[in-house]
């Protein structure tokens, strides 16, 4: 992977020097040799919403209920109240940073009651993060001897294998 990196400022130095591909003619260079591509685009689309289907599958009996978790109901509130006019911290008082606050009003603005939507923006979440977890694994990964490029690769190296 080290080679990997130190390599690729020369490959985008020849890539800017190759000529356009004519019509018909398959795309080749930096791109190819990644590993990306539309190809790669489709998997992990394809993968996207195979992490929503489970999702959905295993959170789906619950999905509208609102008394599962009872701090993102006033987080919802509290986002619902901003938008009212309520100044955090002085009309409606909470520890966390506004940010959250923010966001959950921001989710209020995507209409009905609020509910459903932070809970079906939590599972995109949960989704698009398990999609840059797996799109960071897309290079072949050798068990048998653990990289020594970067620590973050060694803590990959210790979940995966």
């Amino acid at each position: 992977m080290v080679e990997y990196i130190a390599e690729l400022p020369a490959r985008l130095r020849g890539a800017a020097k190759a000529e356009a591909p004519k019509a018909g003619q398959p795309l080749s260079g930096v791109g190819e040799k990644a590993g990306l591509g539309a190809v790669r685009g489709v998997n992990l689309l394809l993968m996207g919403f195979a992490y929503l289907a489970v999702g959905l599958l295993l959170r789906g009996a619950t999905l509208g209920y609102p008394i599962i978790h009872a701090d993102e109901q006033f987080y919802l509130l509290v986002g619902d109240r901003m938008l009212h006019g309520a100044v955090p911290f002085v009309d409606i008082w909470d520890r966390k940073p506004i940010g959250l606050f923010l966001l959950y009003g921001a989710i209020r603005l995507l209409g009905g009651d609020g509910i459903l939507q932070y809970q079906l923006v939590a599972l995109a979440c949960v989704a698009g993060t398990s999609l840059v977890m797996r799109g960071g694994r897309a290079w072949p990964i050798n068990c048998s001897s653990p990289p020594s490029s970067a620590l973050a690769d060694r803590r990959r190296f210790s979940t995966i294998c």
